[in-house]
């Protein structure tokens, strides 16, 4: 296979300075990844996660990373670059509270 281009999706817990909290602050992170195969994006994820931890220092790279392989080529407007699908039993209004709107998201600003 040639090179595919892969959105790989990683997750985070981070490390707050300020003082202890029953909260925790956890961050999915979309990377895109050129590789030959679905597997080889996977370890280079996990790879490139584990460099974002070093050079961040606050987080930890909690072990699951997951890929989407990108279809559209070139990039455009309105490409699909990632897509998880979910069963669940719950209604809409509620799986949107469950994953989405917690409000406990930091959407456009950083608080590390």
């Amino acid at each position: 296979m040639k090179n595919e281009l892969f959105s790989c999706r990683s997750l985070y817990k981070h490390h707050s300075k300020k003082k202890a909290s029953a909260n925790r602050t956890f961050e999915e992170r979309i990377v895109l990844i050129r590789a030959k195969s679905f597997k080889d994006a996977l370890i280079q994820a996990e790879k490139e996660a584990e460099q974002y931890c070093r050079q961040i220092k606050t987080c930890t790279y909690l072990g699951h990373v997951d890929a989407f392989i990108i279809h559209d080529k070139p990039l455009k407007h309105g490409s699909e670059i990632y897509s998880l699908l979910r069963e669940s039993g719950l209604t809409e209004a509620a799986y949107i509270r469950r994953f989405f709107e917690t409000g406990k998201e930091y959407q456009s600003e950083i608080c590390f």
